[in-house]
């Protein structure tokens, strides 16, 4: 009788969507992800926590959120990126 000695490999690394050991070891290292996903017009800030059942959002900004603090934020993309990290900062104090 012969074995099945085939091992199955995830889809997500197949695709290259996940690495799992740098996946492991930012879950081994207890430490906070901040996560920047840029798009054509807007851009999103996610601050991670790694667990082994699932990622927890910390805090999270979308770049529409600017106008909130400040109408003229708009003029420059530096200057979102700017005000976004301080709503980032203000958002974190709230929550500890």
């Amino acid at each position: 009788m012969t074995r099945n000695t085939h091992v199955p490999i995830f889809k997500r690394r197949r695709t290259g969507q996940t690495d799992y050991s740098k996946r492991k070891s930012m879950i081994i290292s207890r430490s906070v992800i901040l996560s920047i996903r840029i798009s054509n017009k807007h851009s999103t800030f996610q601050f991670i926590e790694p667990k082994i059942e699932g990622d927890l959002v910390k805090s999270s900004s979308h770049s529409s959120q600017i106008t909130k603090l400040d109408g003229n934020a708009r003029v420059k993309v530096f200057m979102d990126y700017i005000s976004l990290d301080i709503l980032q900062v203000k958002k974190q104090n709230l929550q500890v």
